[in-house]
């Protein structure tokens, strides 16, 4: 059975009666979606008191037979607190790739795609479609009601009409409501009949879990408190050798010369590979310096204050401010979604990495990028170069609320991956970073260090073709 094309359904049952009567007709579609990314779409046409009163009993007049055995529940007519008479259907979908075809039962929306994605400590939620009210009243007429009415889709002359009451859509209104996860606002879209072009729709939010960036903080300050012991056991254990040496020296003054033996090692177990850590901007990505060759000409180019550049980027690849709040601060007025994903367009990402990670799922190795950057900058490269099938685990800073060289983003990938630093190999262009990274007992490679530059602590790796071959 074809499924009910409800405004038209509705419609088609008042439409006569109302527009003869030249009374006002408002459709409405609310779309609520929930943090799984299921939901509801809500089909409601609402009459004022002339409308219901010229189209008579609309119990009668509504068919609702196989709305309902469609899955749609309707509610009404009935009179609500608005003083008006709602016709109101409903249909929930269970998960995000169902909206598209119960969107479509409304008649009116069309391409609707739902889309979640999920990294470290954040749920972002994007919905978009079109609403496509256009080709006047008859739209809203029923092929079987034409049938009836001598081939009008709406049974009347409308050229006769519109003579006597004035233009159709003045009497018609149509109106979008969409609702996000985590946000209190709705976003709210209208259209007329009359319009030559369908609506294009699209709304976003993000829900933030705070936990992983507790546990990040924590781990930093748990970290610090650690090393600070250490130095204080240093410190106690050379006071402690003194002391031991001037005594033992006493102790040789007083007796015979003991023979002692020397301890045997006990052998350290050996490092097993089982997860390699990339770093993203001039490992995984071409350039390194993305600030300063990428980002601070984009916002020049666009016609931005570059001065503010690297300030506000540190504040927001610390997940302390929003893209929208960064481009405004570097005078920016374009909509923010435009501006990242022209930005994101701009990072490139190594041919030569790309071979690696495919290598490295052939072979089964665990691969996690920890990084310093923008969480919603780097989905839009995630999902431009589908990194997600190679890469296991994303830890941005933006989304961590923590840098490298900071020891609370290692302790963080730790925790995350449930993989001993002595079992990571560490692939990163900084030294600083590879330094973190050596002290906490990580195996670590400088990838593409300057020529003819000696780091006895961190063996250089030019390039991933020495690791494919």
């Amino acid at each position: 059975m074809r499924p009910p094309r409800l405004l038209q359904r509705i419609a088609a049952a008042v439409a006569l009666c109302v527009l003869l009567a030249a009374c006002q007709v408002d459709g409405r579609v609310e779309i609520d979606v929930a943090d799984d990314g299921s939901g509801t779409i809500e089909v409601s046409v609402a009459l004022d008191d002339a409308a219901v009163a010229r189209a008579g009993d609309l119990s009668e007049q509504l068919s609702i037979a196989d709305m309902e055995a469609a899955g749609w529940g309707v509610v009404g007519p009935a009179v609500e607190d608005d003083g008006l008479t709602w016709v109101r259907a409903t249909k929930a979908f269970e998960a995000a790739d169902q909206v598209a075809a119960v969107s479509a039962e409304t008649g009116v929306l069309r391409d609707v795609r739902i889309e979640r994605s999920r990294s470290f400590s954040k749920t972002d939620y994007e919905i978009s479609g079109l609403a496509d009210v256009t080709g006047g009243i008859e739209r809203f007429g029923d092929d079987d009601l034409a049938a009836l009415l001598g081939g009008r889709r709406v049974g009347i002359d409308l050229e006769q009409l519109e003579a006597e009451i004035g233009p159709i859509a003045d009497a018609t209104s149509f109106t979008l409501v969409v609702r996000m996860p985590e946000d209190d606002d709705e976003s709210v879209w209208t259209a007329g009949i009359d319009d030559p072009d369908p609506l294009v729709f699209s709304a976003s939010s993000s829900r933030v879990d705070q936990r992983p960036r507790l546990w990040a903080v924590i781990a930093g300050a748990l970290m610090l408190l650690f090393f600070a012991s250490i130095v204080f056991t240093v410190l106690r254990i050379f006071a402690r050798r003194d002391e031991d040496r001037r005594a033992e020296e006493v102790r040789q003054a007083q007796r015979p010369a003991e023979i002692t033996e020397t301890p045997t090692a006990v052998a350290e177990e050996p490092r097993r590979l089982e997860l390699v850590v990339l770093d993203a901007m001039g490992v995984l990505f071409d350039v390194g310096d993305d600030v300063g060759r990428i980002l601070v000409p984009f916002v020049e180019e666009r016609g931005g204050t570059v001065d503010a550049v690297h300030d506000l980027y540190r504040i927001l690849s610390l997940g302390r401010m929003s893209t929208a709040e960064f481009w405004v601060g570097v005078g920016l007025e374009d909509p923010p979604e435009e501006l990242d994903a022209d930005y994101a367009d701009r990072l490139v990402a190594n041919p030569a990495a790309l071979v690696f990670l495919e290598r490295a799922q052939e072979q089964g190795t665990r691969v996690a990028v920890l990084a310093n950057g923008v969480g919603k900058w780097m989905q839009l490269v995630r999902k431009r170069y589908d990194l997600d099938r190679y890469v296991e685990l994303w830890l941005i800073s933006g989304e961590m609320g923590v840098r490298k060289p900071d020891i609370g983003s290692f302790e963080a990938l730790r925790r995350v991956s449930g993989v001993s630093f002595r079992n990571c190999l560490m692939i990163d262009d900084r030294l600083e970073h590879l330094d973190s990274a050596r002290q906490l007992g990580m195996s670590t490679a400088w990838f593409d260090p300057p020529a003819g530059v000696d780091e006895d602590d961190h063996p250089p790796l030019r390039n991933f073709a020495a690791l494919t071959g």
